[in-house]
């Protein structure tokens, strides 16, 4: 009987070399142990002829099985065949000169290797023609953060980047996208707090990124610029994983440290526990900087399921401690309704509008004012801000 060693982490994609639709493979490599595929009922170790066979980082490409092992090795099998490891049949071994951390196959018709200091692509079709080339020598990325979502995104020293290919045939071009937020990774790095895990969700264009302090952080890419959004699911994420359901539903895991299994963007609650929710707008000067302003009110436009709670205040001037901030109000707001014979069926609520307005009064002078909206919900359906309207009159020039 097969078994698993203890301890490792465990690395897994799925593949067929074999062309009959019966014959994909989950292929798995954990650092501790030989490789090993399973096809739902038998495991088999997969012997690549190492003095130490514990390969960490797995992928499949151009057909072949590559690993990674101790020391900055790369190895690929012979073609369509990942059981079989000899240099006569095309098996081959590629030297980094760096511990490898990622293996990211099928980029623009590369394989990306990062390093964690070193980045690399590997391009080619087998042993004949691989070429593998430098493409930056100071910076590479965090290990398990590496996640293809349209484009590769990983975190490196500097923040979460991305790498996007350039016209020119197996070359590619690095961006930073947390700009915004490098403050927030900053702190994580200082803090010796690193990256633990990440995840992709191709039907929200979200890559999220979990910290060993149980926090995280989702950046949406649907947009022209990038959107962070710090969070935190009140557990430590060690390890996650994207898939889909028979109906092409696209479904998120993630395991924690104790070993409890969660399905994300599942139900209302962080398992029985409320999610706690919490944003602050930017200052808004309304376009008149060096103008005070009595604000008076503010209209919520929410997309929110009926009898919604939300908690407000306001600060004013940059918060200023010679301007009170406005006093805290909850109030109750309902939407999600749709219009007959146009919304789906068991998609809107009855009597409710399409989108609630919630009214608060923010009594407040100053140049410009931060309104700051919260919500704490265990049973209620996520709710969506899609607007704001500020009521204020003008006062005198600010002194």
């Amino acid at each position: 009987t097969n078994t698993l060693p203890a301890g490792g982490r465990y690395e897994c994609v799925t593949h067929n070399f074999y062309g009959a639709a019966s014959r994909s493979r989950v292929y798995g490599a954990n650092g501790v142990g030989k490789a090993f595929d399973w096809d739902g009922t038998v495991l088999a170790f997969i012997t690549t002829g190492m003095t130490t066979d514990t390969p960490a980082h797995i992928g499949v490409f151009k057909q072949q099985l590559f690993l990674s092992f101790a020391g900055g090795s790369l190895q690929n099998s012979s073609i369509g065949e990942p059981h079989t490891w000899d240099a006569i049949t095309g098996a081959n071994e590629i030297g980094l000169g760096e511990e490898i951390v990622a293996l990211l196959p099928d980029v623009q018709g590369s394989m990306i290797v990062f390093g964690r200091n070193l980045t690399a692509v590997l391009n080619g079709n087998d042993v004949a023609d691989f070429t593998l080339d430098i493409l930056n020598a100071k910076a590479g990325a965090a290990e398990w953060s590496v996640q293809m979502v349209s484009i590769p995104m990983y975190l490196d020293d500097q923040g979460v980047r991305n790498l996007s290919a350039t016209q020119a045939y197996g070359d590619f071009r690095m961006g930073s996208v947390t700009q915004l937020v490098a403050p927030l990774l900053r702190s994580k790095r200082t803090s010796n707090l690193p990256a633990i895990a990440s995840i992709r969700s191709r039907s929200r264009d979200q890559y999220r990124i979990f910290f060993s302090d149980g926090s995280g952080l989702c950046i949406y890419l649907g947009r022209k610029n990038p959107e962070c959004l710090p969070f935190d699911y009140g557990v430590v994420v060690k390890v996650c994983w994207a898939g889909e359901d028979d109906n092409g539903n696209e479904i998120l895991f993630i395991g924690d440290e104790d070993g409890m299994v969660y399905q994300l963007e599942k139900g209302t609650s962080f398992d029985g526990t409320a999610i706690d929710a919490y944003i602050r707008l930017a200052f808004n000067n309304i376009g008149s900087p060096q103008q005070n302003k009595r604000f008076l009110r503010a209209a919520l436009e929410v997309d929110a399921a009926p009898n919604t709670e939300l908690g407000l205040t306001a600060e004013y001037s940059y918060g200023d401690p010679d301007r009170p901030a406005a006093q805290e109000q909850s109030f109750t707001v309902s939407g999600s309704g749709g219009v007959w014979e146009e919304a789906f069926w068991d998609q809107f609520y009855w009597s409710s509008p399409i989108f609630g307005i919630a009214k608060a009064d923010i009594a407040g002078l100053g140049r410009n004012v931060s309104i700051a909206i919260a919500s704490s919900e265990t049973y209620r359906e996520p709710h969506t801000l899609t607007g704001m309207t500020l009521f204020f009159t003008y006062r005198g020039l600010a002194r």
